[in-house]
């Protein structure tokens, strides 16, 4: 028995696709246009295709269709009507800084020419409507941010990194409102906590905040905090470490790894839990010989074990 295979044929994907959008069938519709303009280019069609999707508030599938049938477009320097559609489509699926991009290339061709002054008229509309949807998106972020603010504290740490990494969009003011009440609240990751402050520092705030790390609670003011490496018990912890275990390169370098990450883990207040590098270095490596610092080197241990 012979098989015969579906024609890969332009002609029929085409009135297939025809066919499709006159039942309204818009989905089926575009995947036969796929078909038939990957066997051969047709503007029309394509045209067909990009306006659809776009019809359909589509539009990361349109940009998927011209930059694989019509990738020249992004290189280009005309004001033409499929090069308004694409940086319509890059607006409205939030690409802003390639829908900038885009502008801004073909105004350089336009630019103090006369009979251009309409197209750099719309290019400067589209510009107008990039700032205004940026604006509209980080109000719809902040927002997004003050209601997780609320409770990011019972959420795992991986959770709390990715949401101080969302606050960089907020202004100093704003940053300070919703950080504020998370530095003393206990259920907020220690680590957390030094991230938001080296935040703090370098926005040079000068605020004073309650800061709360394991029972200590005192109030800081990030702009006069030294950073974490250029703490007196870390500086002090690594001359101790230079000078005890400094003949043996791989136990300095894992003392020095282990130092870091306690100093992090109590900042600011590292030097209120370990008043003696000296001693800090002997219960670490003669563990169980000084119940005080082992209980402080256990509870970094315990907020470590959280991060995997």
């Amino acid at each position: 028995m012979t098989i015969v295979p579906f024609p890969n044929n332009f002609e029929i994907y085409f009135q297939n696709a025809m066919d499709a959008l006159m039942s309204g069938n818009f989905e089926e519709a575009v995947a036969f246009i796929d078909k038939a303009l990957a066997i051969k280019m047709d503007d029309e069609l394509f045209n067909i295709g990009v306006s659809l999707l776009q019809s359909q508030n589509q539009a990361e599938n349109a940009l998927y269709l011209i930059t694989k049938y019509q990738e020249s477009l992004y290189n280009a320097t005309t004001v033409e009507e499929m090069d308004l559609l694409l940086i319509t489509l890059l607006i409205d699926a939030g690409k802003f800084s390639e829908a900038e991009k885009q502008i801004n290339q073909r105004w350089a061709m336009l630019k103090n020419k006369a009979e251009y002054a309409y197209l750099e008229n719309v290019l400067a509309q589209y510009l107008e409507r990039i700032t205004e949807e940026k604006k509209r998106q980080t109000e719809i972020e902040i927002d997004e941010i003050v209601s997780k603010s609320q409770s990011i504290s019972q959420e795992p740490y991986f959770k709390q990194v990715a949401f101080v990494k969302s606050l960089s969009i907020l202004t100093n003011d704003d940053f300070e409102t919703i950080i504020g009440p998370l530095l003393s609240d206990e259920a907020v990751h220690s680590l957390i906590k030094t991230e938001l402050l080296n935040h703090l520092s370098e926005r040079s705030s000068k605020t004073a905040f309650s800061v709360t790390k394991h029972g200590i609670t005192d109030s800081v003011v990030p702009i006069f905090l030294d950073s974490p490496v250029h703490s007196t018990f870390y500086l002090e912890g690594l001359a101790v470490i230079e000078e005890v275990k400094g003949h043996n390169i791989i136990e300095k370098q894992n003392l020095e790894e282990v130092l870091l990450l306690h100093t992090l883990y109590f900042y600011p207040f590292e030097h209120r839990f370990f008043q003696d590098s000296t001693r800090w270095l002997q219960a670490i490596t003669h563990p169980g010989e000084d119940s005080e610092y082992d209980f402080y080197i256990n509870e970094v241990e315990k907020g470590l074990d959280l991060l995997t």
